[in-house]
């Protein structure tokens, strides 16, 4: 169906199959740890029960029932629930959160538990187009969706839903970004020992420069000149060996993620701006970084 190819839950099936129910026979897709919790296998005779408290019965008939018991006997807990019984035919096991209490049955079957109409539905998911909300914001679907439902309806996309756990994701991403950037500095003072020495070894050269007519700027913009290149060859070649790494990360998954998540790789994505930043973070570096030994030693 459009609904597994879309979700690809069936992708993440470990016992059994993606079968919501043939004909009479309602089908049950429970999660792993509660199958493991209820003691559930795919295939098992004893069909799972369902229960969920009857919402449109009589209100009349229901106090008068509880005004003249006192317990409740089997008879009217029929009459105050609604039962469902499921065979279950499959495990699913996507992560911890979704693992621990999920039961998958067929719309028409959930309608029949919940008391639903047709036309009813607790939830609507939308699959759109992949893309982030910032990169297309005058054309996302969630602008589209807000304008033609207009304000009645609340629209939020993933972003905004989990707005505060991707909020913590910007701040420890810049928080990462200064702590190497930080270390790069410290690792840049090896271009202040190599210059230096070069200084010490060439003062003669430097004499020679002198007696020809250079003047200091000249002189000192040759070992800058010196630094920067070395800094700028090791930017190059760091950020070839890591974007290199990351493609063969995005194609070949080469890294796995041990556990139970969605996916089963580490994920990676390569973001231009995030790339510019390193780039000019780590020449910045190594340009200031050329520039102290020239006050030393010339």
């Amino acid at each position: 169906s459009l609904f597994l190819q879309r979700s690809r839950l069936a992708d993440y099936i470990v016992d059994g199959s993606f079968n919501t129910g043939l004909g009479e026979i309602n089908g049950a897709i429970v999660s792993s740890k509660l199958a493991i919790t209820l003691g559930i296998r795919c295939r098992f005779t004893t069909p799972l029960m369902l229960y969920y408290p009857r919402m449109r019965r009589n209100p009349t008939a229901a106090s008068t029932k509880a005004s003249t018991t006192a317990s409740t006997t089997a008879g009217n807990m029929q009459e105050l629930l609604s039962i469902l019984k499921a065979h279950p035919s499959g495990t699913i096991q996507l992560e911890k959160s979704f693992d621990n209490g999920l039961v998958y049955i067929g719309i028409e079957r959930a309608r029949q538990l919940l008391q639903f109409k047709e036309n009813e539905v607790s939830a609507l998911y939308l699959y759109g187009p992949a893309g982030r909300e910032e990169e297309a914001p005058s054309n996302s679907l969630t602008k589209r969706l807000r304008e033609a439902l207009g304000k009645e309806f609340v629209v939020k996309d993933r972003y905004m839903q989990n707005s505060t756990m991707y909020k913590m994701m910007r701040s420890e991403k810049i928080a990462v970004y200064l702590i190497l950037l930080f270390v790069i500095i410290i690792v840049s003072f090896n271009i202040f020992g190599s210059i230096s020495l070069l200084i010490i070894d060439k003062r003669g050269d430097i004499e020679i420069l002198r007696s020809m007519g250079a003047r200091e700027p000249l002189i000192k913009r040759v070992f800058m000149l010196q630094g920067f290149l070395i800094s700028t060859l090791g930017t190059l070649i760091g950020t070839a060996l890591g974007v290199g790494l990351s493609l063969l990360q995005y194609h070949f998954q080469i890294i796995k993620l041990p556990g139970n998540f969605i996916i089963d790789h580490y994920p990676v994505e390569i973001v231009p701006q995030d790339l510019l930043y390193i780039v000019a973070g780590v020449l910045a570096a190594g340009y200031l970084i050329s520039r102290l030994p020239l006050r030393k030693e010339l």
